[in-house]
């Protein structure tokens, strides 16, 4: 396994909750926390981001599917649908605000490679009958 750059022992103990320091250090654990995070993110999109590494090589989709999981829904947490949500839908735009606003990104990024890779014809053509059927 590759040497830690992100999480040490003290840093996992906080994302654990068991950090055991004063809360002026706890702050300070966070703070260096959020920033190295914030860093490693955008090394992260400069590797995919590169042509020179093979993206399969790294990002093994599953992983990246937790990742995604975790962002939406971290441990602990749960999301209730809107059909059983207790309050107007302001409320529930303001619980959820960052759930909505990247599930909305990803969706918006992710209908286009959609289109891409399982449309048999371009965008305004009219398919043949035997593309209809593959669909």
């Amino acid at each position: 396994m590759a040497d830690r750059v992100l999480l040490t022992e003290k840093r996992e103990q906080v994302l654990s909750g068991e950090y055991d320091g004063s809360d002026t250090a706890l702050r300070n654990q966070k703070s260096r926390l959020r920033d190295s995070a914030r860093t490693a993110l955008a090394e992260l999109v400069q590797v995919a981001a590169s042509p020179e590494i093979d993206n399969a090589d790294v990002f093994e989709p599953n992983e990246v599917a937790r990742l995604l999981d975790a962002l939406m829904v971290p441990n602990g947490t749960t999301i209730t649908p809107r059909w059983n949500f207790d309050g107007n839908p302001d409320e529930y735009r303001d619980t959820y605000r960052y759930q909505l606003a990247l599930h909305g990104r990803l969706d918006h990024a992710l209908d286009g490679y959609g289109e891409m890779l399982h449309r048999d014809f371009a965008p305004g053509e009219t398919p043949t009958f035997g593309d209809v059927l593959d669909e």
